[in-house]
């Protein structure tokens, strides 16, 4: 019942598809939000909702958070019914008849954020059964009490980096220019995500020698500019920024490759 009405768990979310096969297994319900992020829905039907449950859902995330052809993958599957759909974030939804004490302690551990929606069976004056759901726990709304975030704002990414920021607002104004529709992606995570109509195509993250830029081009040297092979990332490199005229025609370029590249898979 609540796979076909989700709005009954929120009313800002609305139904893409159910039993949506991913590498590890099946997400139960795959929605959108009001803010354009993916949501994902698991159903524990029978039972409490234990460690196993969670790190099943954990597992749907992480093959999308650990892949960049992945995360691509999962909207284009939203842009089969919603052509314009530009991808935000991930949430996780698990609803279960009971939760265990310590999954519910657990989530405080987790990025993204993740709702527990527990639920009431009720007769109805017909003589059937509705389902009454109630949210046990929405890491959403209770943000002042996670003391541990990853960076999710601009200016929580540049914290302790501010000898940085020139450098990273001229090469942020440089990635935006490498093609049409690029948008950013500041959280949750330790990098800043650059993405076209069909994906990420690069990303940047500060480290206490400069600004990292990854780039979706194969290890290489343009000029003067040399990248790097990305570690467990094919097709991907990754250069150190520095100075500030290391932003040049030469980093120009092989941003516009990495944009191209991302365009063509």
């Amino acid at each position: 019942m609540l796979s076909q009405h989700p709005e009954a768990i929120d009313d800002d979310l609305s139904s893409v598809q159910n039993e949506v096969r991913v590498g590890t297994g099946d997400i139960d319900t795959l929605c959108v939000d009001g803010d354009n992020n993916a949501v994902f829905i698991e159903y524990e039907r029978d039972g409490n909702l234990t460690e196993h449950g969670l790190i099943q859902l954990m597992a749907y995330y992480g093959w999308f958070a650990s892949d960049e052809t992945h995360y691509a993958i999962l909207q284009q599957i939203i842009r089969q019914t919603r052509p314009d759909f530009q991808l935000s974030q991930i949430r996780l939804i698990v609803v279960a008849p009971q939760i265990d004490d310590m999954v519910e302690d657990a989530c405080w551990a987790l990025e993204p954020s993740i709702e527990l929606v527990s639920y009431t069976l009720n007769a109805l004056p017909d003589g059937s059964v509705g389902i009454a759901p109630f949210v046990v726990l929405d890491t959403r709304e209770a943000e002042h009490q996670r003391i541990i975030r990853l960076p999710n704002t601009e200016e929580s990414h540049l914290r302790g980096h501010e000898n940085l920021r020139p450098l990273y607002v001229e090469l942020t104004r440089m990635i935006l220019q490498a093609g049409p529709q690029v948008n950013r992606n500041f959280a949750p995570q330790y990098y800043i995500t650059f993405t076209n109509s069909r994906g990420v195509f690069a990303n940047i993250s500060f480290r206490r020698s400069g600004v990292r830029l990854g780039l979706m081009v194969s290890s290489q040297i343009v000029g003067n500019t040399v990248l790097s092979p990305e570690r467990n990332l094919p097709n991907w490199s990754w250069t150190m920024i520095q100075r500030p005229e290391e932003i040049n025609q030469d980093l120009q370029a092989a941003l516009t490759n990495a944009y191209q590249n991302r365009i063509q898979r």
